[in-house]
């Protein structure tokens, strides 16, 4: 039988919380082998958590970020499959062994994403869309849960995901210039284009005590890792032929972020981008020794058009034409 670790990064959330999360997965119908619960508080505050479910313990004594602390984990881990969860979820009782037969069933695909649910019962996040700018949203947000079998998508959220061991170690893991957001983006996206798949599994659910707050830190987060996997992963042809619309999403996310008061954290991101040059160019001939699916074959499985309820502004709506018509420009020359 695969064994399977599970993999928790706490941070600064009550030790009762990662509790709850653990002991969600020790009565799952079938439950992981091996849990690793990576501290990042900094104070140590998750080590009685640890000893009293018996999970493996890993402090790096710092906040490492979600990210590396997930890598850490990896390290750290014996199973063959690998399941990322959110310190402040909790899962229903089948979701392992749903997202497990997925992926025993598909020798192709290297991530299972779970359903990601409100206390209320809506969808906080499925298949999530891709644009081609790299911008990413929880997909049927708000809506009522989805049900069916698996099917293969572009990415699904961190929140929840079963990662083959031997795939994420051939990936090599989360991005290592990515803090946290978009790290799940990155990762799916790097599985494609590597000839991998990833698959959507709405029967596996999980509950995700999730409130959007996008505050100043939280859009650094995201506007940085955006466009880390932006520069990782698409090919030099693709990225000339996207350079207008990328550089229109940097005037309308700009717009955005001063009509919302974050435009500190869109100047701090771009920032960070360029002190990490260096390792995002090194890491990028990693991806392009990974590449096996060329880019024109995978962007027609990206959106066009923004439709995000959290980039809702008027530069993003009025954007929607010329987004589309360059697309199809091109999707037809890459």
């Amino acid at each position: 039988m695969p064994r399977v670790t599970a993999i928790l990064v706490g941070y600064l959330e009550e030790p009762a919380v990662t509790s709850a999360a653990i002991e969600s997965l020790m009565a799952q119908t079938r439950p992981p082998d091996e849990v690793v619960l990576v501290d990042n508080s900094g104070d140590a505050r998750h080590r009685p958590t640890a000893e009293r479910t018996g999970a493996v313990y890993v402090d790096p004594g710092s906040n490492l970020g979600f990210a590396q602390g997930v890598n850490i984990g990896a390290g750290a881990a014996s199973g063959d499959y690998l399941l990322l969860m959110n310190p402040d979820s909790e899962a229903e009782p089948s979701m392992l062994e749903v997202l497990l037969d997925a992926l025993e069933a598909d020798p192709a695909a290297a991530v299972a994403g779970a359903q990601v649910l409100l206390p209320d019962g809506r969808v906080n996040a499925g298949s999530n869309p891709i644009h081609l700018s790299g911008l990413s949203w929880s997909g049927g947000y708000l809506g009522p849960p989805e049900s069916g079998p698996p099917r293969e998508v572009l990415s699904v959220s961190g929140a929840t995901m079963l990662v083959r061991a031997s795939a994420f170690e051939r990936l090599g893991g989360f991005h290592p210039a990515i803090f946290m957001y978009h790290e799940d983006v990155d990762l799916c996206w790097r599985s494609r284009l590597a000839g991998l798949s990833v698959l959507f599994c709405p029967e596996a659910t999980i509950v995700h005590d999730y409130e959007f707050e996008g505050g100043p830190g939280k859009w650094q987060w995201l506007e940085e890792g955006r466009l880390i996997a932006v520069f990782s992963n698409y090919e030099s042809r693709t990225l000339l032929l996207l350079a207008p619309l990328l550089l229109a999403t940097e005037f309308a996310t700009f717009g955005a972020a001063a009509a919302g008061g974050w435009l500190g954290s869109k100047v701090r991101a771009w920032r960070a981008v360029w002190n990490k040059r260096r390792l995002i160019r090194s890491w990028r001939q990693k991806v392009a020794g990974l590449r096996e699916v060329p880019d024109r074959d995978l962007l027609p499985e990206f959106t066009e058009v923004v439709d995000s309820p959290a980039l809702d502004s008027t530069a993003v709506r009025l954007g929607a034409g010329p987004q589309l018509v360059w697309a199809r420009v091109v999707r037809r020359f890459a």
